[in-house]
This record gives C-alpha cells, structure tokens and sequence, in this order.
C-alpha cells in the first residue's frame, strides 16, 4: 500500500478509530498513537555489484497505558498530511512500525 492509498482509506472513513492488523492476526489497541511519520532510504549494493536506492514511509505507533487516548481515521491523515512534504512523495510504498509495552 502506498502513502496515497492509505490517506485515501483513511478519508473515506474518517469517524472510525486507527488500528491496524498485527502479525499475529489481531487488531492493534483503540488507543494506539501515531507517534511518527518518517521518510526511510536504504542505499545498499547488491550482489553483482549495483548501487542500489530504496525509499518508503514509515509510520511508528506506539500502546501506552494512557487508555483514554484515541487517533480516528481523520486526524491520522491530519498528521499524514503535515509529513508530505517531508515524505517527498505519495508514491512510498507504505510500513508500519510497532511498539507495545510489555
């Protein structure tokens, strides 16, 4: 999923709370922040010698005990959208980044 997909879904929805589909099959908390959108670039050299560049965005969320906490779908894509500019692009292919105490 891109970073336009995502604001897309996150517009078309934007009364329904943030969460997010674990690894594990279950949902991410009701209360999870967005603590961070981020542009993340990779330059690496492959096996056969090429000089590689690979970009995405990355969203870092985080669970807390502050349970009175919520994101909706609306102000998630506020907070997408003042990191545009930073992003550089809408085309990034989009991931996830969890935190969740233990």
């Amino acid at each position: 999923m891109t970073v336009a997909e995502f604001r897309a879904a996150l517009l078309a929805q934007p009364g329904l709370a943030l969460r997010f589909r674990l690894p594990t099959g279950g949902l991410t908390p009701i209360h999870v922040h967005l603590t961070e959108v981020a542009r993340v670039e990779k330059r690496f050299i492959d096996c056969g010698g090429k000089v590689r560049t690979q970009a995405s965005a990355r969203l870092q969320l985080w669970t807390a005990d502050d349970t009175d906490h919520r994101v909706d779908c609306a102000k998630a894509a506020q907070v997408l959208e003042r990191g545009t500019a930073l992003l550089g692009s809408t085309d990034l292919p989009l991931e996830v980044e969890h935190d969740f105490p233990s």
